[in-house]
């Protein structure tokens, strides 16, 4: 069993949306949210812009995004955060394990350009270092 939820709007007379909330889609079968990014991709390396809020809603996009690139021999990634408004623990956990994988196929993840707040997420986990983040 799943939940529903019905969205009307305030002022303007118009059908209720239906959202099942397990799986972030509509009842149309399209994206309601999503990741917010853009892509310039090189021979070895990408330059991934990502925006919004990078959380438990985009985590698994953002995942088969960054594997798709280290899969396709991009293990080069910046990833510029500058557009990102707030980052939460499952988005991170995604960025340190494309870490790992870029690693290991002989790359690397740097951050930059974080806003304020996400750059404080890095900092408190002790994960400035990690990620080069300038």
């Amino acid at each position: 069993m799943f939940t529903k939820v019905k969205l009307k709007q305030a002022l303007v007379a118009s059908a209720p949306l239906d959202l099942d909330l397990r799986d972030g889609r509509d009842g149309k079968g399209s994206e309601v949210g999503g990741l917010d990014h853009s892509v310039v991709s090189g021979e070895r390396s990408a330059t991934v812009h990502l925006a919004g809020e990078l959380d438990l809603s985009v985590a698994d996009e953002l995942r088969d995004l960054l594997d798709g690139l280290i899969g396709d021999g991009r293990a080069h990634i910046e990833i510029d955060l500058s557009q990102a408004k707030f980052v939460d623990s499952r988005a991170i956990g995604v960025l340190i394990g494309a870490q790992k994988r870029a690693q290991g196929a002989g790359g690397r993840i740097l951050v930059r350009k974080p806003q304020a707040t996400v750059r404080k997420a890095f900092d408190i986990l002790g994960l400035s270092p990690v990620f080069e983040i300038d």
